[in-house]
């Protein structure tokens, strides 16, 4: 059995986003924060902006590809759980591994591993891991677990 954290970003409005003014407040990492100052800087709507990057009460807004925003903290998006799922593996499993284990160097194209294969890359301690937010998983039209894919480290 494979415990699965399903995660999806935080995304804000654009418009929802642009609207906000002091006095307001905004509802983020499980807690609502109430918003003193709005800055824009290197990029970023900065909600709070306080005396160093990612101060507490600060709230970095980057925008995304489609036009939204997403708070960010030490350069990764803020993470919701949606739900945590134990799931078999089955020798139908397919791993794809983007990175190089060893390096954590990113791969053009993925390595392809089996069931076993993977199971024993979970239990290598010298693995680069997978409780990163660094993994997409796949399932079947049954609900299986068909494929899993590493698309890169945190220190690479």
């Amino acid at each position: 059995m494979l415990e699965v954290e399903l995660i999806i970003p935080e995304i804000f409005a654009c418009d929802d986003v642009k609207g906000l003014q002091p006095g307001d407040a905004i509802y983020t990492g499980g807690q609502e924060v109430p918003i003193q100052t709005i800055t824009e800087e290197y990029g970023y709507i900065i909600l709070n902006k306080g005396d160093y990057e990612f101060s507490e009460g600060s709230v970095w807004l980057m925008e995304d590809p489609d036009g939204n925003y997403r708070p960010v903290a030490y350069e990764d998006y803020i993470w919701l759980e949606m739900a945590r799922i134990e799931v078999p593996v089955t020798e139908r499993l397919l791993f794809l591994d983007r990175i190089d284990p060893s390096s954590g160097e990113i791969l053009s194209v993925p390595t392809v591993h089996d069931a076993d294969e993977f199971l024993g890359m979970q239990k290598d301690a010298d693995d680069p891991g997978f409780k990163a937010n660094n993994v997409y998983v796949v399932f079947d039209e049954n609900g299986n677990l068909a494929v899993i894919e590493r698309f890169y480290v945190p220190w690479q």
